[in-house]
């Protein structure tokens, strides 16, 4: 029921952005898609730390972490302000070779969103293997959602930079909408499972998941 409702949320208010505003406003800048995408974040995080703290796990804090600061990384637009510096050091690279690239700016958001994702994976993985089943599973799954997160934010961002099309912003947009919304199910799911649990560490519902 969570994901269906907040599916339905992320079309309709989607849907309604185009059709009045255009798909330059998928973004999420200062509208209701921008209130909605925040409480999202706030909710995947929030049910993560319940789950961490119900199955006392620092793996599930990890990645609490690391949702909060991809929503902070999105809402305060850092790879716009940073990789405006990356952009100047690559050019400057680039140029001493006798090449100045003509999508440096993109290249820059890519790298610097290519480093903030490589640091949250580390992150996440550095801790020591999952204590059961559950634990194990949710980071597979929770790994493959920020995977692909990136892939939506950093990749096809920047292929829509280099070969421009109108469908590209759309894309860009409706995947990383899509991957938070499946993240903050996913959250809530084993926020739920945490509840059934039998003994510390381990859920007595690990099926549905």
């Amino acid at each position: 029921m969570v994901l269906v409702g907040a599916l339905v949320v992320d079309v309709t208010l989607q849907v309604a952005e185009v059709l009045l505003y255009g798909a330059g406003q998928l973004d999420g800048a200062g509208n209701f898609l921008a209130l909605w995408d925040l409480a999202k974040a706030a909710l995947t995080t929030a049910a993560l730390l319940f789950a961490a703290h119900r199955f006392r796990s620092k793996i599930f804090a990890s990645f609490a972490i690391v949702y909060f600061a991809v929503a902070a990384e999105d809402q305060l637009d850092l790879h716009q302000r940073i990789a405006g510096r990356v952009t100047s050091l690559v050019r400057s690279v680039l140029s001493a070779g006798g090449w100045i690239p003509a999508h440096s700016e993109a290249l820059g958001q890519l790298l610097f969103l290519t480093a903030f994702a490589a640091a949250g994976f580390v992150f996440i993985w550095v801790w020591r293997p999952a204590a059961g089943s559950t634990e194990h599973r949710a980071r597979l799954v929770l790994t493959a959602l920020l995977v692909t997160l990136y892939v939506f934010a950093g990749v096809v961002d920047f292929v829509g930079s280099v070969v421009p099309d109108r469908r590209w912003p759309i894309i860009e947009e409706s995947g990383e909408r899509l991957t938070m919304t499946l993240s903050m199910a996913y959250a809530a799911g084993l926020a739920f499972v945490s509840l059934r649990k039998r003994a510390p560490g381990e859920g007595s519902s690990e099926s549905f998941l």
